[in-house]
């Protein structure tokens, strides 16, 4: 079942459609072009005072809006259930009352958010003229009475400029829909969050959203979701446009990783390492397990020399979960095989990593710093083998598959 604000998203979709594609029209001669109906629908369940008394003041405050601006409205009309206020509706609705003007007040409350969305309805030339979309704190008294008020008034400005022509100090609404990019199929874009309006689905590279009547110029943001990856925003800092947005790449929700890894240290020694990951919580806390392969041209020319297996728990430092760019630390401890010796022990207290992540994989360069369980055995190995400069530092570098 969808909640409240996604319906509102699709009542909006909707709504918009009817600019479009006209409506049947019967009676339009006889209709009275200084009267309107009003139709409401209102969805949640309110369950205080202060959120009744805000969605009653919603239709209020458009009625005295166009009262204000010549309009009189003769009767009220609540939809109750769960269907979404069409234009086929509130076309009948003007045609039985005779008048040329629907108010549309839809709202919609979510734990102490309250949305709506008011529009105006054109039945003698079957289409929305204009609409505003907001939403506000119920808790917040007397500031969400004012921004529903304003929100009643702009739509009646926005109005009296569509039908008259006559200059206000706010601009008409755009009519446009805003057209997306990205790379990623199938990701939902939203308007707001993902209880907003669901704009829908980019699609061969490309999606062109409905038309929502945004002021012109108005800053606004929304969201990209995908099942399995991380949530992102974004922002149209010049509102709804006709150019073209990108949207933002999505990161994978990383829940096992697998890597293939060349690490090097001095004296020409080098390793091919496999490595498997596992994040008790996603792109945040890991577990690594490496199994590495060691070779030492000075010794054993292509030969191998040792074998390693590393534990190391390890944490990415920032607290953005989907950067591209990341930090990375940890500690771990390993046992080294070397050909034709009894096997080593040897603690991390410290690796460091820094990762650049594309969406399903990522480009990753460690630095680590062994010390012997045993200071005696390190003297032991053999020399050059596991000795470059004090600590027996090594670096390494490779590619992280995300799972």
């Amino acid at each position: 079942m969808m909640g409240p604000c996604s319906k509102a998203g699709v009542f909006l979709g909707v709504l918009f459609v009817s600019m479009y594609v006209p409506l049947p029209v019967r009676g339009q001669e006889s209709l009275d072009p200084l009267s309107a109906v009003m139709v409401v629908r209102h969805e949640g369940q309110p369950g205080n005072n202060d959120a009744d008394r805000t969605i009653t003041y919603t239709a209020q405050a458009v009625e005295q809006a166009f009262s204000a601006a010549g309009i009189q409205t003769l009767k009220q009309i609540i939809k109750d259930g769960n269907g979404e206020i069409s234009p086929e509706q509130v076309q009948d609705a003007c045609l039985e009352a005779g008048v040329r003007w629907g108010l549309m007040v839809y709202t919609s409350l979510k734990e102490s958010r309250l949305f709506w969305h008011f529009g105006v309805y054109d039945a003698e030339e079957s289409m929305v003229r204009t609409g505003d979309t907001f939403f506000t704190f119920v808790y917040a008294g007397i500031s969400s009475r004012n921004a529903v008020e304003q929100s009643a008034q702009r739509v009646a400005a926005y109005w009296q400029k569509s039908f008259t022509g006559r200059n206000f100090d706010g601009v008409f609404a755009i009519r446009m829909g805003q057209r997306f990019t990205s790379p990623q199929e199938g990701v939902r874009v939203y308007f707001g969050d993902e209880n907003g309006s669901l704009l829908g689905k980019i699609e061969k590279g490309s999606l062109t959203a409905p038309l929502f009547l945004f002021r012109e110029g108005a800053a606004v943001y929304g969201s990209v979701i995908k099942e399995g990856y991380w949530t992102k925003t974004f922002f149209l800092p010049k509102g709804v446009t006709d150019t073209e947005a990108r949207l933002p790449v999505l990161q994978k929700v990383t829940h096992h990783s697998f890597g293939f890894i060349y690490a090097f240290r001095g004296n020409n020694e080098y390793a091919f390492d496999a490595e498997y990951r596992y994040h008790f919580l996603p792109d945040r806390l890991f577990l690594t397990l490496n199994w590495m392969f060691w070779m030492d041209p000075a010794k054993t020319g292509t030969v191998l020399a040792a074998q390693e297996v590393q534990v190391s728990p390890g944490l990415y430092l920032l607290p953005w979960r989907d950067l591209a760019v990341r930090v990375l630390a940890g500690a771990g401890a390993s046992l080294v095989f070397p050909e034709k010796e009894i096997p080593k022990v040897f603690f991390y207290p410290l690796w460091l990593g820094l990762e650049y992540h594309f969406s399903r994989c990522a480009l990753k360069a460690e630095i680590r710093f062994p010390l012997p369980v045993n200071a005696a055995w390190y003297y032991q190995m053999p020399k050059g083998m596991w000795q470059a400069g004090a600590l027996g530092i090594y670096f390494s570098i490779g590619v992280v598959l995300k799972c």
